[in-house]
C-alpha cells in the first residue's frame, strides 16, 4: 500500500467513525464481533419542512412518508444484500428519517462510511423519576388546580371540552374513578409490549394523565386532579414497568401521534413527562417538527437537573415547543427544575425557529406546579410527586382549555398567550429568565385574553432594531429605530395601530406610533416605513435590558399587547468556544486555552 493511499484510506475511515455517537462507540469496544448492538441511524437528508409546514396533515404525511422512503431505499437495499445475516429487526420510520436495526460492529463502521448518512447511535434509554406514592385524601380541587386558576375556567364555562389531548408516559390506568370515560378508544399504542388495550405498570403516566384532566370540575366526584377535565385523551406507551423508555420507542410513539392527526384525529397537543439530559442533542428536533407541521403542540418537562444553568434537558430546550418548569405551593422554583438558557449554537440560536421574537434561548419557557402534585396512580388510588414531570400536564391541560374557546389558534399564538399572562412571582424577578421563563402559568388569564374565532387575534411576530451609528448596537446616547412586523391569526383586523411604550428610565420614545392598516387573517404587516424612533440616555449602563411593549388595536374595540426585550451597549464576555464538532476549544478573554 502507498503512503498516499494509506492516509487517504485513514482520512475516510476516520470520516466515518466521527458519525458514530461517542457512547457507541464505548459499547462497541465492549462488545465481541458477532454480537448485535441495537442502534438508530439518522439519514443525512432532511426534507424541505419550511416548504412543505402549510400542507393539510394527511397530505403532509404523506410526503414525508414517501420523502423517507424514497431517502432510505438505498440503504436498505445495501444492508438486506451484503449484511442480511449480521442484521436483524431493521425498522424504517419517517417521524425522522432514519432506521433501527440491531447490527454487528463491522455492519455500524461500514454504515458511517456511507455519504447519505448523518450519525449513529445506540438506541439510549431515557429514565423517568421515581414514583412516591402518598396515603389518598379527598381534595377539591388540589392546590396547583386552584395555584393556576384552572377552576375558575370551569365557572367561566371552559373546562377543555370537545378537546382531544396526546399522550406519551408509561401508559394509562382507563379504568381509575378520576380517569374514566376519557380515554378515546380505540387510540392507544403500545410499542414496548404490544398490549392492545391501555394499562399502566409503573404509574408516572396515570398520574401525569391526571394532571391534565382528571375529575369532573365542578361535578360531584371528589378529587378534582385535573386542569381539563372535559378533555379526551390518546395515548403512546413509550416507557416500561421501571420508567426506561427506548429512543426507538419514542420514534415510535411521536409516529403513531403525527399518523393519528393525520387520519383526521383532532389531537391539539401532546404531553411528554420525560427528556434527555444531553442538552445538546437534537435526537427528536425531526419529530417535534413534524408534530408542530401537522398542527399539534409539543410540551415537555425541562428536566430535574437543577438548579444548575445550563442544565435544560431535550427536547424540552428546543425552541419549537413549550418547556415547563417547577414550582412549589409558595411559588418558588424548585431546587430540581433544570435552568437555561438554551445552548447557543444550531438550530437554537437560528431566530427562524423562534415562537417570540425575544425568547434570545431562554429556557424553561413557562413554570407550574410541580412540588407535591397529587394526582391519580393506578387502582384507583392517589398519592403525591414531585418533579417538573408533574409541571408538564398543567400546561397541556391549559392548552385544551384555550383551544376549547378557540380552536383556530395556531400554536405560536397559544404559547404566546400562555408565556404573556403568566404570573410572574415577586421572588423571581425579573423576567424572563431561566429559572422561571416567562412566570408560573395562569390558564384563567391566558383564558381571558384567548380571542374568540369571530376576533382578530394581531401580535408582534418578529422586530428589528437599526441604530444610527449602523454598527449593529444601539450605544447609551444613541439614537435607534424599531420597525416591527404584526401578524393576524384571528378574523380580519381594520385600521390597526401599534403604539410603542416601555417604563424603562433609560429610554426616551420621540415617535411611538405607527399604522399598520388592514390585516386580513393570516395576513402581516410592518412600519418599515414609519419605524418607532427611541433614544437611549447617556447615562444608560452598558447591558441594560428594556423591556418595550406594542400596544395594538384595531375597530371593533380590539386591543392586545405584545412585548419584546432589547439590550443596550454590548456586554463583555470572558470566553468564547470554538466548537468543530469534534473537538471544543475554550479561549478566554486572558489568553489561556482550555
Amino acid at each position: 500500500m502507498s503512503m498516499v493511499y494509506g492516509v487517504l484510506l485513514s482520512v475516510v475511515i476516520n470520516m466515518g467513525m466521527d458519525k458514530i455517537m461517542p457512547s457507541l462507540k464505548e459499547i462497541m469496544q465492549n462488545t465481541g464481533p458477532d454480537e448485535k448492538i441495537a442502534i438508530l441511524v439518522h439519514m443525512a437528508e432532511k426534507p424541505d419542512f419550511e416548504a412543505i409546514k402549510n400542507l393539510p396533515p394527511k397530505e403532509y404525511v404523506e410526503y414525508i412518508k414517501n420523502f423517507a422512503e424514497n431517502s432510505q431505499r438505498d440503504i436498505i437495499n445495501y444492508l438486506k444484500t451484503n449484511f442480511s445475516n449480521k442484521i436483524e429487526g431493521l425498522n424504517p420510520y419517517w417521524i425522522f428519517n432514519g432506521f433501527y436495526v440491531k447490527a454487528t460492529k463491522e455492519v455500524i463502521e461500514e454504515l458511517a462510511k456511507r455519504e447519505d448518512v448523518e450519525y449513529i447511535i445506540e438506541d439510549f434509554v431515557i429514565q423517568l423519576e421515581e414514583v412516591k406514592p402518598a396515603d389518598p385524601t379527598i381534595l377539591t380541587p388540589t392546590w396547583n388546580v386552584t395555584k393556576v386558576k384552572a377552576d375558575s375556567c370551569w365557572n367561566a364555562g371552559y373546562t377543555g371540552a370537545g378537546v382531544i389531548i396526546g399522550h406519551m408516559d408509561t401508559g394509562v390506568d382507563i379504568n381509575h374513578p378520576a380517569l374514566q370515560g376519557k380515554w378515546l378508544s380505540p387510540y392507544w399504542y403500545d410499542p414496548i409490549n404490544g398490549q392492545p388495550n391501555p394499562y399502566d405498570d409503573n404509574g408516572h403516566g396515570t398520574h401525569t394523565m391526571g394532571t391534565i384532566l382528571g375529575g369532573d370540575g365542578n361535578g360531584p366526584f371528589a378529587n378534582d386532579i385535573g386542569v381539563a377535565p372535559g378533555a379526551k385523551f390518546v395515548a403512546c406507551k413509550i416507557c416500561n414497568s421501571g420508567g426506561s423508555c427506548p429512543s426507538s420507542a419514542i420514534h415510535a410513539g411521536f409516529q403513531q401521534i403525527a399518523t393519528w392527526r393525520s387520519q383526521g384525529v383532532l389531537i391539539v397537543a401532546a404531553s411528554n413527562s420525560w427528556g434527555s439530559t444531553a442538552t445538546t442533542s437534537t435526537e427528536f428536533w425531526q419529530d417535534c417538527t413534524n408534530w408542530r407541521n401537522v398542527g399539534i403542540f409539543p410540551v415537555f418537562s425541562i428536566g430535574n437537573s437543577g438548579p444548575y444553568p445550563n442544565t435544560a434537558g431535550t427536547p424540552g430546550n428546543f425552541p419549537i415547543v413549550i418547556g415547563v418548569g417547577a414550582t412549589d405551593a409558595n411559588d418558588n422554583i424548585a431546587s430540581f427544575s433544570s435552568r437555561g438558557p438554551a445552548p447557543n449554537q444550531a438550530p437554537w440560536n437560528q431566530t427562524q425557529y423562534w415562537m417570540r421574537p425575544d425568547w434570545n434561548l431562554t429556557k424553561p419557557d413557562i413554570s407550574a406546579p410541580g412540588s407535591n402534585v397529587y394526582s391519580s396512580l393506578p387502582g384507583g388510588s392517589y398519592g403525591n410527586m414531585s418533579g417538573t414531570s408533574m409541571a408538564c400536564p398543567h400546561v397541556t391541560g391549559a392548552i385544551a382549555i384555550i383551544n376549547q374557546k378557540n380552536s383556530a389558534l395556531d400554536v405560536p399564538t397559544i404559547y404566546n398567550l400562555l408565556l404573556d399572562w403568566a404570573d410572574k412571582p415577586s421572588q423571581g424577578a425579573p423576567y424572563p429568565n431561566n429559572n422561571y421563563g416567562w412566570g408560573r402559568l395562569n390558564v384563567y388569564q391566558a383564558l381571558l385574553h384567548t380571542p374568540t374565532p369571530n376576533m382578530p387575534n394581531v401580535y408582534l411576530e418578529s422586530y428589528t432594531l437599526q441604530d444610527a451609528g449602523g454598527n449593529g448596537i444601539w450605544d447609551p446616547g444613541e439614537t435607534a429605530y424599531i420597525r416591527v412586523t404584526l401578524r393576524n391569526t384571528g378574523a380580519n383586523a381594520t385600521n390597526v395601530n401599534g403604539t410603542l411604550r416601555t417604563t424603562s428610565p433609560y429610554v426616551t420614545i420621540q415617535d411611538s406610533t405607527s399604522s399598520f392598516g388592514n390585516i386580513p387573517q393570516g395576513g402581516s404587516a410592518n412600519n418599515n416605513n414609519d419605524p418607532y424612533i427611541v433614544v437611549a440616555a447617556s447615562n444608560t449602563p452598558v447591558g441594560t435590558q428594556v423591556t418595550f411593549q406594542v400596544y395594538i388595536t384595531a375597530d371593533g374595540g380590539y386591543s392586545n399587547t405584545s412585548s419584546f426585550t432589547v439590550v443596550i451597549g454590548q456586554v463583555g464576555q470572558d470566553w468564547v468556544d470554538h466548537d468543530c464538532g469534534n473537538i471544543l476549544l475554550t479561549v478566554t478573554k486572558w489568553g489561556s486555552i482550555g
